[in-house]
């Protein structure tokens, strides 16, 4: 199908999602508008509905009710995909709910087909960039591995699918589930699997049956015969979990594998026939107590002499498992001598991960192991694994073997050598140099095989534990605690997030590194034993630890802030919650040059600059004294191209909002420094604000100690700009080359007959810009009352009438005694159609009631903010500008700039010469009236 009949297949999508769901409209008429251009880059919202089997949803309560989780992410394809990951689309629910509209981009229209085929809409959940769709299914993954959440599932877990012609979709799942509960305390993983080897897991087609339910069916070679639930802190006895796998029969039975914490395993098996239902749930309780044999999980090669059979952190011989520096009991993000700190000999990981039983093997346990007399090594390849098989040669343990995994080694968050060589740490330190340990090397030809290896601690590599029943760890000299303290006074973390403060205690060797947590405020976040900080509700809290060993103590603030996409600083402006280009507050997003829209890789320079033409600041040809353009157009804003037409940048002027009303607080969020900006009106309202550095030619400076961020405000031929740092925010004006981020703001556009309106609670929808005006700030036409058309004098001769011209005598609104506008008189429903009419005396007076609405005189733009108070419409606002007047004495306009007259709808109700009018000052506002001649400014309403 051609591009055109793509976009002729997805207006008729869009015109059927109108009729399904009218709370898109507006958003369907804005990409009819635009279809004969592209509308590639629309953004689009849909709804996620309920099923009848089951709620799909990203979380289960205790009832097996399902919810759409904040920030949920699905793909949207329409039509085929290409080979693309369709669009991205988020949840924008502020908490767990049943339903949720998922908002995105359109990035490419993906259709084709026959001639007048009806294309329509699939979603999967969750977003996977390898999902696919091929216009009649969807290619997607349902994980193998998944992490165990008590009464839950882990993010990223349920696979579901939609299909439909419009925007409201029904997610359904594709998978079963199985509520399992332990009765053993020391599980750490539960494998599920059929006993015929029925796929269970990985990659799978799914269409629609004739009924609209997912069918799915295996993609060769990309099945999982099991999946596996993980617990590595161990499941705790008697709490339901819940594992997700295919829906199918299982006629020669099914099994659950535990694996415990020291390596043991037990399987138990069931050889009745049973069928897992689509969107159902199955009990599995107690089964481990139901395991008749138990597997250690070591092999003895020689008597006493006992090899655990797979790697720490691993789940079979031929995993990898985890990476280690030497001394440390968890793996690291990254392996370098710059994150290594030199512990105590004896931080053993195999104990820390199997228990007190388990230790890592010394050099000369690993020499003893690599006796040609003794054991026989093997280069083999065992489930598409290299490694050495090890068999015992002993007697009385002969046939005895494990595998060693050729697992490499980890430096700087990357694996080096897996598949070729294998790297295996000792406890023995090395001989030669400190900073080095011993460890076991090998690759496939044994002349590389050295067992006297040495290496930096710092590298990451893998533990292949020794059972030690009679092991007792050395004991160190004890190392009493001097002190503990946190890296920030203040911490900033989302609504509902979890975080761990970083905290230290002094000396880093010290023997007893046991703390105590308090928070003062959990209503606001709970604190854990070990220190992991979870968000309850908007506030703040003061988290207190101390120290077991000597009592001392060190308090932090903890600032929780709203978990939503934009937040009301308490003027009405809502700022967005992350920068543009960034998807939680504490990333840095993107940087712009102001005016521009998009990033560069090249330098931010004068030669690349959007506008100059003379590689300098003065060859700048847009927004310039001589232009008069002091504020960005829509097309040159970073934040509405980026973000759609409802964002834009904020302007100097709520920028400097922000500086006079609110607190600046110099903080950390996620690990990452920046200011945490609360405001002084609301008390709660707060946004993060990261310290992202600036682009300067190619080079990015300042990363993590300041902050720039553009307004959209110019000032001569540089621009407005504020930047933060640990010494508070500075205003001030910069060179526009300079790659800053951008913070947007957002305003909501609702349209009537194409023209934008604002509902400010007293039952009206008032215009946003006066007739005949194309932004707030703009005059617009001036008209006499009861006329609908401008002219070029306004005074009684020239008007409609007053045949004496003494604005004496008149026909109409007078002698028929009419005090209120007939709307064929009404410029507003004249100029604008629909149902727009100018307001009447009595709606302006109820926009005047202070205790409702509240009047700001705009110094800067000229004009009154007109802000709601009235419950649910808190902070929606209006810009009423200072248009002045026509009077009748000539054809000039009088007062604009310091003052306005806007006509209402009625008449004086005494003097018909005159119609009710507002007028204001700067210092006042107020019901007046005037001569109907004089030429006013209308500002429409709507019912």
């Amino acid at each position: 199908m051609d591009s055109n009949k793509v976009l002729k297949a997805l207006f008729n999508v869009l015109a059927l999602s109108a009729v399904a769901a009218a709370a898109f409209s507006c958003t369907v008429r804005q990409l009819d508008e635009d279809l004969q251009s592209a509308p590639n880059g629309e953004r689009l919202e849909f709804t996620a509905s309920i099923e009848d089997e089951a709620q799909t949803r990203s979380s289960v309560d205790a009832n097996l009710n399902f919810y759409w989780s904040p920030g949920d992410q699905v793909n949207l394809f329409y039509g085929p995909s290409e080979g693309t990951a369709g669009s991205l689309f988020t949840a924008q629910n502020t908490e767990t709910s049943r339903s949720a509209k998922f908002s995105g981009m359109i990035s490419a229209f993906t259709g084709a087909g026959d001639d007048g085929e009806m294309l329509s809409f699939w979603g999967v959940s969750p977003y996977l960039a390898s999902n696919r769709c091929d216009g009649n299914s969807v290619q997607a993954t349902l994980p193998t591995e998944q992490q165990a959440v008590a009464e839950n599932f882990a993010s990223n877990t349920m696979l579901m699918v939609a299909k439909s012609p419009g925007l409201s979709l029904s997610f359904k799942h594709v998978g079963a589930m199985l509520h399992i509960r332990m009765s053993r305390s020391d599980i750490v993983s539960v494998t599920f699997q059929g006993n015929a080897g029925e796929t269970v897991a990985g990659r799978v087609s799914v269409t629609m049956d004739s009924s609209g339910k997912p069918a799915w069916s295996p993609i060769n070679g990309q099945g999982s015969q099991s999946v596996r639930l993980d617990k590595p802190d161990c499941f705790v006895a008697g709490t339901y979990y819940y594992l997700y796998f295919l829906p199918q029969t299982f006629a020669q039975g099914w099994s659950l594998t535990f694996e415990t914490r020291d390596g043991q395993t037990g399987t138990y098996t069931s050889n009745n026939s049973i069928t897992f239902a689509r969107a159902a749930s199955r009990n599995a309780n107690g089964l481990d107590a139901r395991v008749t044999t138990w597997e250690a999980g070591y092999v003895e090669m020689a008597a006493g002499f006992f090899w655990a059979k797979k790697n720490v952190g691993a789940h079979s011989p031929e995993d990898y498992g985890d990476y280690f520096a030497w001394g440390r009991t968890i793996p690291n993000v990254s392996y370098t001598e710059s994150n290594y700190d030199y512990l105590l000999p004896f931080s053993d990981a195999a104990t820390a991960n199997w228990g007190e039983d388990w230790r890592t093997p010394t050099s000369a346990e690993w020499e003893a192991l690599r006796n040609w007399v003794n054991y026989t090594w093997e280069w083999t390849t065992e489930n598409d694994v290299n490694g050495y098989r090890v068999t015992s040669k002993v007697s009385g343990y002969v046939g005895n073997s494990i595998f060693l995994p050729a697992a490499g080694y980890s430096y700087s968050a990357a694996v080096f050598h897996g598949g070729s060589e294998g790297y295996y740490w000792s406890s023995t330190l090395g001989s030669t140099d400190s900073r080095a340990a011993r460890a076991l090397r090998f690759g496939s030809d044994l002349d590389t095989y050295k067992y006297t290896y040495e290496y930096y601690r710092s590298v990451g590599q893998t533990i292949r534990a020794i059972y030690d029943s009679s092991y007792v760890p050395p004991v160190s000299p004890e190392v009493p605690v001097t002190g503990v303290s946190f890296d920030m006074e203040t911490y900033a973390m989302l609504d509902r997030g979890t975080f761990a403060l970083p905290v230290t205690i002094s000396p880093s060797n010290a023997t007893i590194q046991d703390l105590t947590w308090v928070s003062s405020n959990p209503s606001v976040a709970v604190v854990s034993p070990t220190g992991v900080v979870t968000g309850k509700s908007v506030g703040t809290t003061t988290i207190t630890t101390r120290t077991v060993d000597g009592g001392y103590r060190a308090a932090c603030i903890v600032k929780v802030i709203p978990n939503t996409s934009y937040i009301d600083m308490g003027n009405g402006t809502k700022w967005a919650s992350c920068n543009v280009g960034a998807e939680s507050p504490e990333e840095y997003g993107g940087y712009f040059a102001w005016g521009e829209t998009q990033t560069k890789t090249g330098p931010y320079n004068w030669s690349t600059y959007q506008y100059c033409t003379g590689g300098s600041e003065s060859s700048i040809n847009k927004y310039t004294p001589t232009d008069g353009k002091t504020v960005l157009e829509a097309g040159d804003d970073a934040a509405t191209v980026n973000l759609g037409s409802n964002w834009r940048m904020a302007t100097d002027a709520e920028w400097t909002w922000l500086l006079e009303h609110c607190t600046w607080t110099w903080c950390e969020m996620n690990g990452v420094k920046g200011c945490l900006v609360t405001s002084n009106v609301t008390g709660n309202a707060s946004i993060f604000l990261p310290a992202a550095g600036n682009k300067v030619m190619s080079q990015t400076g300042n990363v993590g100690t300041r902050g720039r961020y553009w307004t959209s405000s110019a000032d001569g031929l540089k621009s407005w700009s504020v930047d933060i740092s640990s010494d508070g925010p500075i205003h001030e004006s910069a060179q526009r080359i300079r790659g800053y981020s951008v913070r947007a703001v957002y305003e909501p556009h609702l349209f009537i007959n194409g023209h934008e309106y604002v509902e400010m609670g007293d039952g009206l929808k008032w215009a946003t810009c006066n007739v005949g005006a194309a932004t707030p700030e703009d005059y617009g036409d001036y008209f006499s009352w009861g006329e609908t058309t401008t002219k070029s004098s306004y005074n009684w001769s020239t008007y409609f009438d007053n045949p004496t011209g003494d604005g004496e005598t008149f026909t109409k609104y007078a002698l028929d005694k009419k005090t209120q506008l007939d709307l064929s008189d009404d410029a507003a429903r004249a100029n604008w159609g629909g149902t727009w009419r100018m307001p009447t005396d009595a709606e302006w007076e109820a926009l005047l009631n202070t205790i409702n609405f509240d009047w700001a005189w705009d110094d800067v733009r000229k004009g009154y903010k007109v802000t709601s108070k009235v419950s649910g419409y808190e902070g929606n606002s209006i810009f009423l500008p200072a248009t002045g007047r026509i009077i009748s004495t000539g054809t000039g306009i009088n007062s604009a700039g310091s003052s306005g007259n806007y006509w209402s709808s009625s008449l004086h109700e005494s003097y018909s010469k005159y119609a009710r009018d507002v007028y204001f000052e700067s210092e006042r506002v107020r019901r007046s009236f005037d001569g109907r001649h004089g030429g006013h400014t209308v500002r429409p309403v709507s019912d």
